[in-house]
């Protein structure tokens, strides 16, 4: 992490502005403290302590992907608990612009002891303002032994302030890291670079059609980043020297050829400007290569990967005719229609290349992608090469550390997408006829809002039901546990769809040789009696689908829904017992044991073995249910205005307009 300190001295001159923006760009801070801006500041994650007039103004600026949270602002000190992996704690940062006045800066330091006598955490205190005096001997005072060796304070350039900008990096030393390769688009603005895929993939190459994509791939990787570090080169560098040289063309005397050079590099700038441009817009939609680093920062993506997720529920099985169909070889054109209806510029897989640079380049690597395809279709093997997937962990929310936080997203191959795609565009036509019309998400033509109407429906339904027995609604949540479905399972569905064993087997390639899980729809809304037997039923299905499936139940997202649920006894010449003093042994503080067996299930019986039974007292009426059998708020209120006006219990006690007065009132529910 870098953080940077500086006292600006004002942020009204230009030269302070732009140096300011060098410093951003080159050295790239993730959090920046400035002191004395005299201005006030706009930005998106930014703590103020807003100037007086054209006096002070203090402002905390950090990025996005890790949790800063300011927790004080005052006495010209932003204090904040920042983390910044998730694999470590918390550390509090303490930016402080020093006072000149006396008694100020008592108070100041006074609350900097304060926080070193009573915090245990990691701090960082940077502090604005003081006169270094400079020392003789040790650098430090004091030492725990236990500094991070890793973290180093640096002077940057000074420039538009009397005051030099520090910068602290706590991974100073750490050891340069391997980068996968990956294709810019701006590359595309030179001509040369054309020239270059041509040459490495005119490489003799031996074996399997898919041997030769993956190795004529490799070969292109090589020789395009040897390309980029010899001729293309760094773009802001080259943007940079354009700059300095049209600066010092035009600080010539006026000439016609001091200015044709001038129009030249004029043209040449805004050449490069707009591969800047390109270069960042492309950075910043995937950036995902400078988190990859030690397992303890986890990466992130902003690419999406679309992936059909089916319920499965039969209505009619695939035939024979359309078995033949989906096993066609494909053709040139429909590969070409396929690769050209992806996006183009996404977070590549490790193959590193993006479905663009396949669209750009297709006239040099159309054909050997075509015969990979087609091998694939004719032998129905698929070498793991071309199906490597790289996996990002996108946080669900802050301070995330469990796995379960975090959502997997795979990045695949290109290659690899272009035969997934001709797998589901040619099964996408029976999804109508194999899924079940309750299953609206994930299906073309259909909305999920559709089933949400209808869940409201029957909800509203059951609350209007009358009868002796009530209905129960649940609401099932899949947990998202990375490889939980069983690949055995998923192709036995296939099967019993009438799919045939050599589309089975093109399935089962695509899954098997990747570590990438196909992951079922994950919510799912089920409607039962509310009766012991039809849970019972229930809870063995679910019991057997997950053991089937390998696919694992969320109760922590999982909820129930009830309507007039009640314990119903097992047999029904029982429903004349009336009050639970027939379940009790007469003359005792004993339960009936053998009754409550007949009467209830085992888990029941232990329910009502536990209450505990009074000796020597008589039974009082605690809750009267309403008219209908009903045990509500309105008869509880009843039962407590008795005991106060002590009058004999009535369901018209409380008048209607205190009532209707009453349950208007807005307050909180226990």
């Amino acid at each position: 992490m870098r953080v940077i300190s500086w006292n600006v001295q004002g942020l009204s001159t230009p030269a302070t502005r732009d140096h300011l923006r060098d410093i951003i760009r080159t050295q790239n801070p993730d959090i920046i403290f400035l002191c004395e801006t005299k201005l006030p500041i706009r930005f998106l994650n930014a703590k103020y302590l807003q100037p007086v007039r054209l006096f002070g103004g203090l402002v905390l600026m950090w990025k996005d992907g890790f949790v800063c949270d300011v927790v004080s602002c005052e006495n010209n000190m932003i204090h904040a608990a920042i983390q910044s992996d998730p694999s470590q704690p918390e550390w509090l940062l303490s930016c402080m612009y020093g006072y000149c006045d006396y008694s100020k800066k008592k108070v100041q330091w006074g609350f900097i002891k304060d926080i070193g006598l009573n915090i245990a955490q990691p701090w960082i205190l940077l502090e604005v303002g003081l006169e270094d005096l400079g020392f003789i001997g040790r650098e430090h005072t004091w030492s725990n032994n236990n500094m991070g060796s890793d973290s180093k304070l640096l002077h940057l350039t000074q420039m538009g302030s009397d005051h030099c900008p520090i910068m602290l990096v706590t991974d100073y030393f750490q050891p340069k890291l391997w980068k996968p390769f990956k294709f810019f688009k701006t590359w595309l603005h030179d001509r040369s670079c054309a020239a270059e895929v041509a040459k490495a993939w005119g490489k003799s190459v031996q074996g399997s059609p898919g041997h030769k994509l993956i190795k004529r791939l490799q070969f292109t990787r090589i020789t395009l980043s040897n390309w980029n570090k010899t001729h293309f080169g760094d773009v802001n560098q080259n943007v940079d020297s354009l700059q300095e040289q049209l600066s010092a063309i035009q600080a010539l005397p006026f000439s016609q050829e001091n200015t044709r050079k001038a129009v030249e590099v004029g043209r040449e700038l805004d050449k490069w400007h707009r591969i800047q441009h390109d270069f960042h817009k492309q950075k910043s939609i995937d950036n995902f290569v400078k988190y990859m680093d030690y397992n303890t920062q986890y990466f992130h993506t902003l690419t999406k990967r679309k992936r059909d997720r089916y319920n499965i529920d039969s209505l009619r099985d695939a035939n024979d005719d359309d078995n033949i169909i989906l096993l066609l070889p494909p053709t040139n054109e429909e590969i070409l229609k396929t690769v050209k209806g992806m996006e183009s510029w996404s977070a590549p897989g490790p193959e590193c290349f993006q479905a663009g640079f396949y669209k750009t380049q297709w006239n040099i690597l159309g054909e050997d992608v075509c015969h990979m395809v087609k091998n694939f279709f004719s032998i129905k093997f698929l070498p793991k090469e071309i199906n490597k997937t790289y996996i990002s962990l996108i946080p669900k929310k802050n301070k995330a550390c469990a796995p379960a936080d975090f959502i997997p997203i795979g990045l695949c191959n290109t290659s690899y997408k272009i035969i997934s795609k001709i797998l589901v565009s040619r099964m996408k036509p029976l999804m109508e006829r194999i899924i079940s019309p309750y299953q609206a998400a994930y299906v073309s033509g259909r909305l999920i809002n559709d089933n949400t109407m209808i869940a409201h429906e029957l909800v509203h339904f059951m609350k209007k039901m009358e009868g002796a027995s009530g209905w129960i609604a649940l609401k099932l949540d899949m947990s998202k546990a990375f490889d939980r479905l069983e690949w055995p399972f998923l192709l036995k569905i296939l099967q019993s769809f009438g799919f045939c064993e050599e589309w089975c087997q093109l399935i089962h390639q695509c899954i098997s040789t990747t570590s990438l899980s196909v992951i079922l729809n994950d919510d799912c809304l089920i409607f039962t009696q509310a009766n012991l037997t039809s849970v019972n039923n229930l809870l063995q299905v679910l019991q057997d689908f997950n053991s089937q499936s390998g696919q694992i139940i969320n109760f922590e997202k999982s909820s129930i829904f009830g309507i007039d649920f009640k314990v119903e006894p097992l047999h029904p010449n029982h429903f004349q017992l009336a009050f639970v003093s027939e379940l009790i042994i007469p003359g005792t503080n004993n339960w009936n044991e053998p009754l409550l067996h007949i009467l209830f299930t085992t888990d029941i019986v232990e329910k009502i073995k536990n209450m505990q039974l009074l000796q020597n007292e008589d039974d009082v009426m605690k809750w009267l249910p309403s008219i209908d059998g009903n045990f509500t708020v309105k008869s509880t209120y009843n039962k407590l205005m008795e005991t106060r006006v002590q009058q004999q219990v009535s369901l018209n006690t409380v008048p209607k307009a205190v009532l209707k007065e009453l349950w208007k009132m807005k307050c909180l529910t226990v």
